[in-house]
């Protein structure tokens, strides 16, 4: 590298006194050289090798930054840092800090959180960008920890990260679910309900029972997306009150369901998703939040709320369309079916869609699931 660097010197002096020297060059006291030769042939040659140089150096660099790569080499985690496999999801509430570790990535499904760098900095594998200094994520942008840069991620509210790399948290500890007596370790639903249960989605029917087959009301189906969005509840449901406006004189208001009690558990979740135009209720301005929910409306309510966050929802219906009671499928939830079994956040059940049918706690814990790890 040392004779790298001589060289490279030598060359650039090499230019500058050709550029001092072309003036002179070529006249009647220096008969031996051209101002034209100097200025072609030996000017030509003399930044091409220059030009080789410095490639040569960069491309010494990346292949030693591939080598190490290659290599498997692994990081060391700072002390007390613990690996979280591929899109862990992790849900970090006010009084917690998530830390990362160098190396570390993370998507922001929900919520809202602000990033420190502790060192280093960070890079923004979506757009491309870079940062040094500290910054709030873009909802489902991938950042990256980059190497000897270390992060910690504090929530506004609540938010839910799909993480891997090294990580630790620091404040309340997480919550893990007891030992439901009716989720048995080889259970296809197992690890939905760990993951619902673990990330304050669900809370089981009693403190050793979660009912995986217990049919999922409306207001339990719009609690569980609510507190996917994590919405604030003691803010009355606004998951953004300090951006809404006052509605325009001739805009509709938002809907105040006559059989939704204020007291009611699900009551701020229905209130946010109506305003967020989630929920629409029915003609006779009611929810009806007791009513189990059906798979059609549970993948209309879904759909809204991606939605809502702003995503792109243009899909192909070719599979969709292929399942063979897609027919049945009412008019106003054709595109939500669309796009859920494009996505494969509803997989069908036997082969059939079943829009009709009511959807279990279980079964609604393995969609949000796979929304989330889309």
């Amino acid at each position: 590298m040392v004779a790298m660097k001589k060289t490279l010197y030598t060359l650039i002096c090499v230019v500058l006194l050709l550029a001092v020297t072309l003036g002179a060059a070529g006249g009647a006291s220096d008969p031996l050289v051209t101002r034209r030769w100097l200025e072609n042939e030996y000017r030509a040659t003399l930044l091409t090798d220059l030009a080789a140089a410095i490639e040569k150096s960069y491309a010494n660099q990346l292949l030693a930054l591939t080598s190490k790569i290659e290599s498997g080499t692994p990081l060391v985690p700072p002390s007390g840092y613990a690996l979280a496999p591929a899109k862990t999801a992790v849900t970090v509430s006010p009084g917690q800090t998530l830390n990362l570790a160098p190396g570390a990535a993370f998507t922001v499904q929900s919520g809202t959180v602000s990033v420190t760098l502790l060192s280093g900095f960070a890079l923004d594998l979506t757009d491309g960008e870079g940062t040094l200094a500290s910054f709030t994520p873009t909802a489902r942008h991938r950042y990256f920890v980059t190497e000897s840069s270390q992060a910690a991620v504090e929530p506004v509210g609540r938010a839910t990260l799909l993480v891997d790399g090294y990580i630790k948290l620091d404040g309340d500890a997480l919550t893990h679910h007891p030992v439901f007596t009716d989720v048995p370790a080889d259970a296809w639903f197992y690890a939905a309900v760990d993951y619902a249960y673990k990330n304050g989605l669900f809370s089981g029917t009693s403190a050793t029972t979660f009912s995986p087959n217990t049919e999922m009301t409306r207001g339990m189906f719009v609690t569980v997306l609510g507190r996917l969005a994590g919405i604030d509840i003691s803010a009355g449901g606004d998951a953004e009150p300090d951006d809404v406006e006052e509605p325009e004189e001739n805009e509709p208001a938002v809907p105040q369901f006559t059989d939704v009690a204020e007291d009611a558990y699900y009551a701020p979740y229905v209130a946010w998703a109506a305003e967020s135009e989630i929920v629409l209720g029915y003609s006779d301005g009611t929810f009806k939040p007791n009513q189990s929910v059906t798979r059609e409306q549970m993948a209309a309510l879904m759909f809204r709320y991606e939605v809502w966050q702003g995503n792109d929802t243009t899909v192909s219906a070719a599979a969709a369309e292929a399942m063979p009671d897609y027919n049945k499928v009412a008019e106003w939830a054709q595109e939500s079916i669309r796009w859920a079994v494009a996505n494969k956040i509803i997989n069908g059940s036997d082969g059939k869609l079943l829009p009709q049918d009511t959807a279990t706690r279980a079964q609604v814990a393995q969609i949000i699931m796979n929304y989330q790890s889309r």
